[in-house]
């Protein structure tokens, strides 16, 4: 599961998993039900690095596509990938 937002988190561990306030419960149950999940904070916000510059710019696309690639070079990757979210999450 691949989850990109703008949205800052707080990584502290919490029973092994990483902290998000608003989606610790939904991503435990993805979690107990074996999917690996990647959780990405868009350029320049939260714990990434570089500058903001605008909702869906052209470099936050080509930076999805890089994750994108990324997961599937995982050992982990089964051939699927499942993305959700709400609001700009979506």
């Amino acid at each position: 599961m691949t989850h990109f937002s703008p949205n800052r988190r707080v990584f502290k561990s919490v029973e092994s998993f990483p902290m998000d306030p608003i989606n610790i419960n939904f991503k435990k149950g993805f979690l107990a039900a074996g999917f690996a999940i990647v959780s990405i904070d868009v350029r320049g916000t939260g714990a990434s690095f570089g500058q903001w510059t605008a909702p869906c710019s052209d470099k936050e696309n080509e930076d999805s596509k890089v994750v994108l690639d990324w997961i599937t070079q995982q050992p982990w990757y089964d051939g699927n990938v499942f993305l959700y979210g709400i609001s700009y999450d979506a």
